[in-house]
């Protein structure tokens, strides 16, 4: 209350040996009955520090977020207003305290430092090891120390404290490393928090982005947007991706806290947690780490075979295959969209002995299902792995197979695709350009399948053979997309002008996929 609060600033300041024109013991025993008197006995104090006009005095008050009686904070507002010049006044709170700041700071008098400005870089690090006595770590295990704490100097300190009873540098290796962090995580942070705030940052803990959708699918709570204000006006070691919505984002060590913390009060919860913002997730690849983290395995890989193509088409595959290496083995082998997207990822590293194996097992297990698009998609890329070992015979029978098949025109491009190239492989050119005529008829008649697919398919190999150059372009224009700064559609131009000995052409063409 505003008496405690002016008991401890006379008790801060008595030491100063002021002139006090009433004694400080005589001015304590007034509020002794938690009266209003403390704004009375505001004259007293003004007096005794005006009174040294010489003497520089720097009052500090730490974690002032503590006090949230509106009376109190008023006194402190206007003991400020009233103190002479020669104080300066320290504040350290975890949230913006309700006091005239804006009054001060358009006078001039005040200075406002938030988590960016006390944030520590490489060189006060090796400050701070100096100062500690420490042997300085290398240059990487201290600049791997600032991300994981994002330069926060009570954790950078926290842990290099650890490394010092351990003759070693920070081992950054989990909670086990961060024991002393955690502990202050859980008295000095957690512990202060209202406790629906406590539940709010344990549920969001899940979330790698905690936005006001997704925080209120996974806590229940309609005000996230209103509680996600609160946190970051707290300082919550949290960063803003977007001011505006808010987007934040845990800093690692504290959500790695959250985490342990979450599993240790609620065994269990936390499966259901991921399952809920994985239903929530707009997009595939951002649900994918939440089904996977829920246990849902076919959720996780419906999700995967969703996103498949456009992840392959940006180099994803590694990125793929180790969301599909998390899957259970025993559960994973016999589904026939697993086998399909490892086919998939080797195909895209022209790998052509395992894709042939994986396209037959997905095929085989869509037909047994009864999938029979998905097992027309797989035996389209059978044929092409059969072709590109040289099975002519087997390409062709696909080729066959598929010619009875009412195909719609985005899967008719493969096949027409596989025509090409395996009247190439056997060396009849009007098999290749028949094909390439078939595949832009059928791109142009379905918008979806024209990048990648067309342009991986039918790249440079095609270029320099008599009669392609025209459909070569028309693919190429079915494939533009000027808004997509892609370089491999482009490409095409710079191959046809080599090909066909136009130099200049393809020279510009090449600068602008240097640009690009």
């Amino acid at each position: 209350d505003a008496n405690r609060l002016f008991a401890a600033l006379l008790g801060g300041l008595v030491a100063l040996d002021l002139p006090w024109a009433v004694p400080p013991a005589t001015v304590l025993a007034q509020l002794q009955d938690a009266s209003p008197a403390s704004r009375t006995a505001l004259g007293p104090l003004i007096d005794a520090l005006g009174a040294r006009p010489q003497a520089r005095i720097a009052l500090v008050l730490d974690d002032l977020h503590h006090i949230t009686d509106a009376a109190a904070l008023q006194l402190l507002d206007t003991f400020i207003a009233l103190a002479p010049p020669e104080l300066c006044l320290y504040i350290g709170s975890r949230v913006t305290p309700p006091l005239s700041l804006a009054r001060w700071r358009a006078g001039g008098e005040l200075v406002e430092l938030d988590f960016e400005d006390l944030q520590f870089d490489l060189d006060a690090a090796q400050a701070l090891c100096r100062l500690r006595g420490l042997e300085a770590p290398s240059d990487d295990v201290l600049q791997a120390a600032l991300s994981r704490t994002h330069g926060w100097v009570a954790g950078l300190h926290l842990m290099l404290g650890s490394a010092q009873r351990r003759a070693g540098p920070p081992g950054l290796i989990g909670p086990a490393a961060h024991r002393h962090l955690f502990d202050y995580f859980a008295q000095e942070v957690l512990a202060e928090l209202p406790a629906p705030l406590q539940q709010f940052v344990l549920h969001s803990s899940v979330l790698p982005e905690l936005s006001p959708a997704l925080c209120q699918a996974v806590t229940g709570r309609a005000d996230a947007m209103a509680v996600l204000h609160d946190l970051f006006g707290r300082q919550l070691f949290l960063s803003a991706l977007d001011d505006a919505v808010p987007v934040l984002r845990f800093h690692d060590l504290f959500r790695d806290f959250l985490r342990g913390e979450l599993d240790r009060r609620e065994p269990g919860l936390a499966a259901q947690l991921h399952a809920r913002a994985a239903a929530a997730e707009s997009r595939a690849e951002r649900a994918v780490p939440h089904w996977l983290a829920a246990g849902r395995w076919s959720q996780a890989l419906t999700a995967l075979r969703q996103m498949a193509d456009g992840l392959l088409a940006v180099g994803g595959t590694h990125r793929l295959e180790r969301w599909l290496e998390q899957l259970p083995p025993d559960w994973r082998e016999p589904q026939a969209d697993a086998a399909f997207l490892r086919a998939l990822c080797a195909w895209s590293r022209w790998d052509w002995v395992p894709a042939r194996e994986e396209f037959q097992r997905s095929h085989d297990a869509f037909a047994h299902l009864g999938q029979e698009r998905d097992r027309l998609v797989a035996l389209g890329l059978l044929g092409a792995c059969h072709n590109a070992l040289g099975d002519l015979e087997r390409a062709e029978a696909v080729l066959r197979e598929a010619a009875d098949a009412p195909l719609p025109p985005a899967l008719q491009v493969a096949f027409d695709s596989l025509r090409a190239w395996n009247g190439l492989a056997r060396g009849d050119n009007a098999a290749v350009l028949a094909g390439l005529g078939a595949m832009a008829d059928s791109a142009a008649q379905a918008p979806g399948t024209r990048y990648p697919n067309i342009v991986d398919m039918s790249y440079g190999h095609f270029t320099g053979l008599p009669g392609t150059r025209p459909l070569m372009e028309r693919l190429r224009q079915l494939c533009h997309n000027p808004q997509s700064g892609e370089v491999q559609v482009p490409a095409l131009d710079a191959w046809l002008a080599f090909w066909h000995g136009e130099p200049e052409p393809a020279r510009e063409t090449l600068q602008t996929l240097l640009r690009l």
